[in-house]
């Protein structure tokens, strides 16, 4: 969490160091002797395991990525898409079918399929594929999270949804998700 966490109180970041053994996160208006705050040392086990229990603990509706469509567009716009979208799927499917009995060759299969998915990447907005790969980590956190075995992997993943994670005294307090 070095540079993410930062002091409820200051909001100066928070770096870690190890004294007796044992790794803290102090803030850096102490560090670097840049004002008064009284944010003590927060013990590095203990604050980062409630982030990341924290970001275990997100659960998203089943229906998650309906309410982003949703979000992103008007119901007359939602059912346009959904039309094209059934079209295309239509389209790949048939594609498909005429490559699987021979009627067309792998190159042609190839190109139909590369339009269509082109097309079905087209019919939504460009902020919608980054809100679905942020909710996909997040369903997968706990697994990603238990996989990584090395502490540069663990920075990585916590880095990817949070901006910064407040701390006041030893307890989270606040999180800034990634945009």
């Amino acid at each position: 969490l070095s540079g993410l966490l930062a002091c409820w109180r200051c909001r100066r970041r928070m770096r870690a160091n190890t004294a007796n053994g044992r790794r803290y996160y102090n803030d850096t208006t102490r560090i670097e002797h840049l004002g008064e705050c009284d944010q003590p040392a927060v013990p590095a086990d203990e604050i980062e395991t409630q982030v990341v229990d924290f970001l275990r603990s997100i659960q998203l509706p089943p229906d998650w990525r309906e309410r982003v469509d949703a979000w992103l567009h008007s119901p007359d716009e939602l059912g346009d898409i959904q039309s094209e979208e059934a079209h295309i799927r239509a389209r790949l499917e048939r594609a498909t079918e005429l490559y699987l009995e021979g009627d067309i060759d792998k190159e042609r299969f190839l190109e139909e399929k590369w339009a269509c998915e082109t097309a079905l990447t087209n019919l939504h907005p460009p902020e919608r594929s980054g809100i679905i790969e942020a909710g996909l980590f997040l369903e997968q956190f706990d697994l990603l999270w238990s996989q990584a075995t090395e502490p540069i992997q663990k920075r990585k993943l916590l880095r990817l949804p949070l901006v910064v994670a407040f701390t006041s005294g030893s307890k989270l307090v606040a999180v800034q998700p990634t945009q």
